[in-house]
């Protein structure tokens, strides 16, 4: 089960093999692709989810795969890396003279052109995003078991 420390459970640090959904991985992959994209989506977003279909192993039908959490963040890193679709997000359409980044939060935004979408931040959470949804279908995480 998860580790305990005081009244928190540590999902991260639990070490063992869970089985997870690949659907669950590029169900998440999309979500998260909209939610950090710049626009209302990422440009060319179905080709994008077919790539990274392709890279996980998902050809539609159900297929469950077993494995720890730091193995499906190194899955979903890998799979997002074999994208030449995916990776393009990670550039900004227009480029500022002198900077190689542009960033933006809640406090700062600037045209969509000018943002892009951050890979590491995609991969972790999509991670977050199973991982949580498979500890709590689990055990109930939130629960008093």
């Amino acid at each position: 089960m998860e580790t305990m420390t005081g009244n928190k459970r540590l999902v991260w640090e639990d070490k063992k093999a869970r089985y997870i959904s690949a659907g669950d991985i590029v169900g998440s992959f999309t979500k998260w692709a909209v939610q950090q994209s710049p626009y209302v989506c990422p440009e060319n977003l179905e080709e994008g989810i077919k790539q990274f279909s392709k890279a996980v192993g998902y050809k539609g039908k159900y297929k469950s795969l077993k494995m720890k959490g730091s193995t499906l963040h190194k899955l979903v890193k890998k799979a997002i890396d074999k994208c030449p679709q995916v990776l393009a997000w990670n550039d900004s359409k227009i480029k500022v003279a002198g900077r190689q980044f542009n960033f933006v939060d809640r406090y700062y935004t600037t045209k969509p052109d000018y943002d892009f979408v951050d890979l590491s931040a995609l991969a972790r959470n999509i991670y977050h995003d199973v991982w949580l949804d498979t500890m709590y279908s689990d055990y109930g995480l939130w629960e008093d078991n």
